[in-house]
């Protein structure tokens, strides 16, 4: 299952890559959770509560996020409070986490715009770089052309990859 989550500004600005997206994925199971435009605290809830629902496991997840609320996502992966067998994430802030990234059986995949030279040295990619994880980063130059289209095409391959991780490793949908 792929579940898109993300506040309602940030779907629809989405739409017509998740369009494409869910018709590349046939095998996928495709859910929305819409979150208030202000990011809750509450999105393991929200997670566990479509699990329960769809009568899938974790293992069978993968999230698909973007903004602030793919950023808090991803830290709630990481800190071990959401599980899911893939998280990926496009165009977060970058801001470093406050905490040191444990073990986490989550494939992490991000996809972003740098931000100067030093962007992911400090920051939340450097801190994803150096540890012990699953974890693939896109960082798509400044100067790139179409930004949009180019991050899309980027997140496209992501979740290609996801799907087909996920169905490998399930054997059954996702």
């Amino acid at each position: 299952m792929v579940a898109l989550l993300a506040e309602p500004d940030v779907l629809l600005a989405m739409a017509d890559n998740v369009s494409h997206w869910w018709q590349l994925t046939p095998s996928a199971m495709w859910s929305t959770i819409r979150l208030p435009t202000k990011v809750t605290k509450n999105i393991p809830e929200i997670v566990a509560g479509l699990i329960r629902q769809k009568r899938m496991g974790p293992k069978q997840l993968i999230l698909l996020t973007a903004g602030e609320a793919g950023h808090q996502a991803l830290e709630l992966v990481l800190e071990g409070a959401l599980e899911c067998a893939g998280i990926l994430t496009i165009d977060i802030p970058c801001d470093p986490l406050p905490f040191p990234i444990g073990r986490t059986a989550a494939a992490i995949r991000v996809v972003v715009r740098q931000h100067g030279p030093s962007f992911c040295r400090d920051a939340l990619l450097g801190q994803l770089q150096r540890a012990d994880i699953d974890q693939r980063i896109i960082a798509l130059s400044p100067v790139t052309g179409n930004k949009q289209q180019a991050m899309a095409s980027a997140a496209e391959s992501f979740l290609l990859e996801l799907v087909a991780m996920v169905g490998r490793q399930s054997g059954s949908e996702v």
